[in-house]
């Protein structure tokens, strides 16, 4: 119970000192903090699968051959075909490369788990970082609590951040662009190699979701009269294979037999790379919107208005002059120390500007 009691507190305690961890916004806070741990769960699942008997059962109705070994050369050689006519001039273009999976599935998910780390790292390693997550770690202590000369200490310390050789810009920008480049080299290896030969009988890894989606219309449009070939699950995860096997007989000839096996862990790994797709869709598409969101707020002038209607509506001052680093943290702050103290913060900065505009 006292180790339940720890892992409850390190992830639910709000004042657990990780609890406090700076978040960059919702959408890459979101992702980064709970998708590593999915992908290195499925690497688990795919390599723990290896070792549970039997991964494949195969029927057929030759009572001579041993079909222990023609499993595990069916499972070996991965000699499925797609086809429903056997075609031996074109025997090498109907092949399923089945354990191709094994072989690219747990390396491409590390990959990602590496993929949504690396920005994490780069931001606890920045010298820079750590000052401006100390001060956020000093604001969410005084949630509430408004101490203006807290307050112009955190302005000051800010203003120290992103002042210098916009280090800060190019740290967020990097953390971004990070994700955003390794989404579709993640998205081109695993289609590549996973499914090379994927044709219009196989399916494509990169129109799962979307095959599935119009299977699931077409199926309910026409009453579940559809049949398993056209389920782009069983496409490219088929559950019930044909395999060719063989093997020398009694003569010492070379025979050939027709056998049907059944891979349950397909029906398993159909469903993780569904959830997969989905998910890696999702996060292309708020990561494209962030991008843009980002893109904008380098005018002047749209970082004006951004602060007004995002923050400054019901004041009088409508102009509070960011520099771009000081904005990129700014619209990284609700999230982190709460919409009010972010308001008081800009209160506080616009107050300072006229001060030093009033000087000159």
């Amino acid at each position: 119970m006292s180790l339940i009691k720890k892992i409850f507190k390190k992830f639910f305690d709000p004042h657990h000192p990780e609890s406090n961890e700076f978040r960059w916004n919702f959408t890459l806070w979101l992702y980064i903090n709970y998708s590593w741990p999915i992908y290195m769960g499925i690497v688990w699942i795919c390599f723990l699968s290896q070792f549970f008997r039997p991964a494949i059962v195969c029927n057929g109705n030759n009572s001579n051959i041993d079909y222990e070994m023609a499993e595990s050369f069916c499972f070996l050689e991965s000699s499925f075909y797609h086809s429903k006519f056997y075609d031996a001039d074109h025997y090498d273009q109907n092949v399923y490369h089945f354990n191709r999976i094994y072989y690219w599935l747990i390396p491409i998910m590390i990959t990602m788990c590496l993929m949504f780390t690396i920005p994490k790292t780069i931001w606890n390693r920045s010298k820079n970082c750590r000052r401006l997550q100390s001060v956020i770690n000093d604001s969410i202590k005084s949630y509430g609590n408004h101490d203006r000369t807290k307050t112009l200490k955190i302005i000051a310390t800010l203003y120290r951040i992103t002042k210098s050789n916009h280090q800060m810009t190019i740290v967020i920008l990097f953390i971004h662009l990070w994700i955003l480049i390794s989404l579709p080299l993640m998205i081109g290896m695993f289609a590549w190699t996973m499914f090379v030969q994927s044709s219009k009988n196989t399916g494509s890894i990169l129109t799962y979701g979307w095959d599935w989606i119009k299977f699931q219309s077409y199926d309910n449009n026409n009453n579940n009269n559809v049949t398993m070939q056209e389920d782009p699950l069983q496409k490219l995860f088929p559950t019930i294979v044909p395999c060719t096997y063989r093997y020398y007989g009694q003569s010492g000839q070379l025979q050939r037999t027709e056998l049907l096996c059944s891979i349950k862990f397909n029906l398993l790994l159909g469903r993780i790379m569904l959830f997969v797709w989905f998910h890696l869709l999702t996060l292309a598409l708020l990561i494209i919107i962030e991008l843009i969101k980002i893109t904008l707020l380098s005018s002047p002038m749209i970082r004006s208005y951004y602060i007004h209607y995002r923050f400054l509506q019901n004041y009088q001052f409508k102009h509070v002059k960011l520099s771009y680093p000081m904005m990129l943290i700014i619209r990284m702050l609700p999230i982190n120390i709460g919409h009010l103290n972010t308001i008081k913060l800009l209160i506080e900065i616009h107050g300072k500007n006229v001060k030093i505009n009033d000087k000159q």
